[in-house]
């Protein structure tokens, strides 16, 4: 191999991990703080829970609303009757309004407590909206990081792959002069692993990318976004430089979109179960009524006016099983509440530690393992010039190098991930 060669690998190799590539074919560029703004938008869980918002504003207007008077009318025909006079008549008419219940829906605070039951749950709704944003917005962010981490694998892939294919054609000249064939099928082979991971890394960011087109609602086949690749840059976020596991904890529990779900969920179940005591009171229904069969003294049903009430005896149904519906929703709730307490811990506790640990890897790398990695391949690269170290141990430097590259840009897709993750289990995004 001749020096301006080997010396090429080496600054195309830094070249790669310093810039990566550019996705080919993009229809839509946006930052990664827009491709949030974006899920928050259009993702469709976001809509399918906005939807859930409206249903439960529509519930509510219907819990609100009061009981229609009833107005009747009859007529009838009396048989085997003669009216004697003009003041008589064998004809019937029967005209009257009831409220339906109305005052006593009032009077015995029903109404109010259905309001307060659609209340809730159009405020849990609300809450429940909230926390589908904050699902998907993490999904976006790590969809989107993990979209520059293979757009830079695979510009590092290509580059290597592209620089061994002229190691292959230099050695092929050398061969059977120079080289035995030994050496030159090992550096063909390494020329072919190279192509395959070319191949490997172009359909994992094809997936990449269809998986953030999904959760940015983007529509079409050939859908895809242009990233920021400063996006993946390592830098730690201010809050959390000095952040503890107790401080991250406190702020989640007051500050998560399901936490308040829950709340407002427990309030609702409180209200149902009120409401459904409440509907054992007897709905009575206040009416009144006019009644004629003639007008005259001499009439079958002079002219008569009535006022009454009318109630359903509850000897057949107490409602107890609506009252037991009620109770075990209200226990069920306070479970639920009492589950999402302990997620939120598990949430801060999780993504904290891979915070932690990744933040210490991608540091290390930053700081330390790449420098030494591209150290050791110069040292190599140096020897095998001066004739010290042979063509497999440059080839060997090389690997060392290019695994390195592709293991600091996973370490880096990580600790994002990590960090994105930790944004989710606060309910809020952290400023970086």
């Amino acid at each position: 191999m001749s020096r301006s060669l080997s010396f090429g690998l080496a600054a195309a190799l830094a070249t790669a991990l310093a810039l990566g590539a550019p996705p080919a074919h993009a229809e839509e560029r946006l930052t990664l703080a827009q491709a949030a703004q974006r899920a928050r938008t259009s993702g469709i869980d976001v809509l399918l829970a906005e939807t859930n918002v409206r249903a439960a504003e529509g519930d509510a207007r219907a819990g609100r609303a009061l009981p229609n008077p009833a107005v009747t009318f009859s007529v009838g025909r009396g048989f085997n009757y003669d009216p004697l006079d003009s003041s008589s008549s064998r004809w019937q008419y029967t005209v009257g309004l009831s409220d339906q219940a109305l005052f006593m829906e009032l009077l015995s605070g029903k109404h109010g407590l259905k309001g307060d039951v659609g209340a809730y749950a159009v405020a849990a709704a609300k809450a429940d909206r909230k926390n589908a944003e904050r699902l998907v917005v993490f999904a976006t962010k790590a969809a989107y990081v993990d979209v520059v981490g293979a757009q830079k694998v695979l510009a590092v892939s290509k580059d290597i792959a592209e620089l061994l294919g002229k190691v292959v054609e230099l050695n092929r000249l050398r061969y059977p002069k120079v080289i035995d064939e030994g050496v030159l099928a090992r550096v063909e082979a390494e020329k072919l692993e190279a192509d395959q991971n070319v191949d490997q890394a172009e359909a994992n960011l094809e997936s990449a990318q269809a998986a953030l087109a999904f959760v940015l609602g983007m529509r079409g086949q050939n859908a895809r976004v242009t990233v920021d690749e400063k996006a993946l840059d390592y830098v730690v976020p201010p809050s959390l430089a000095t952040a503890t596991l107790d401080a991250l904890v406190q702020q989640a529990v007051s500050q998560r979109a399901d936490a308040k779900q829950a709340e407002l969920s427990a309030k609702r179940a409180d209200a149902s179960m009120t409401l459904a005591k409440r509907q054992r009171v007897p709905d009575v229904s206040l009416f009144l009524q006019y009644q004629q069969m003639g007008t005259g003294q001499n009439a079958v049903q002079p002219p008569t006016f009535a006022v009454g009430v009318g109630l359903p005896v509850p000897i057949l149904d107490m409602r107890g099983g609506t009252v037991a519906r009620a109770e075990a929703d209200v226990d069920s709730s306070k479970l639920s509440s009492t589950r999402v307490q302990n997620q939120i811990v598990f949430d801060v506790r999780t993504a904290f530690a891979a915070f932690t640990s990744g933040q210490r890897i991608a540091a290390r790398f930053e700081n330390q393992l790449m420098e030494r990695r591209r150290r050791a391949f110069e040292i190599t690269k140096a020897q095998f010039e001066a004739g010290s170290a042979t063509l497999m141990d440059f080839l060997d430097a090389e690997r060392g190098f290019a695994g390195a590259a592709n293991d600091r840009l996973a370490a880096l897709v990580s600790y994002w991930k990590a960090v994105f993750a930790l944004e989710a289990a606060l309910g809020k995004e952290i400023d970086g």
